[in-house]
């Protein structure tokens, strides 16, 4: 098992570096949740080739919560995944009535990104700490709980 870590990043660049780091460390369920994904690193080729290692586990799943509908319209790599792992993704948009606030991204029950806000870059990459993971995980099943299904069916229509 690895060592914990945990380290801040305040500039876009270390934030973006931190969710690949993540990415690349997760091999079982990736939840994220945002205001619109735009600042994630998540449409680069490195974030392509770990969703899709991840999504190829038999027992995988990525569940998103969004505020806004960037995914539709922006994320070309985003639909070729869910075409292809259709069963193993889950998108979620966030009740109108809750503000946006902070950026999660949870691996394997164990790792934690949190983004202080999504208008900033300022946060903490926690790994390998499942109890500092534990009260975030609460909080993320209870914004699933309260949001919607979204972009279910069909993937017509999004930029491919």
């Amino acid at each position: 098992m690895q060592a914990p870590e945990s380290r801040l990043f305040s500039f876009r660049t270390e934030f973006q570096e931190s969710v690949l780091e993540l990415l690349s460390r997760t091999h079982r369920s990736l939840a994220l949740a945002d205001h619109d994904f735009s600042d994630w690193p998540l449409e680069s080729p490195q974030a392509f080739a770990d969703l899709s290692r991840l999504l190829k586990q038999p027992e995988a799943s990525l569940r998103l919560v969004v505020h806004a509908e960037w995914l539709e319209r922006h994320a070309a790599r985003f639909a070729q995944l869910r075409r292809a792992f259709s069963g193993r993704i889950e998108c979620r948009q966030a009740p109108g009535t809750l503000a946006p606030g902070e950026g999660l991204l949870l691996g394997d029950r164990i790792h934690l990104l949190r983004r202080a806000h999504y208008q900033a870059f300022r946060g903490r990459l926690q790994l390998a700490m499942p109890e500092a993971v534990e009260p975030w995980l609460r909080k993320y099943e209870q914004l699933w709980q309260e949001s919607t299904p979204c972009l279910t069916g069909t993937t017509t229509g999004l930029a491919g």
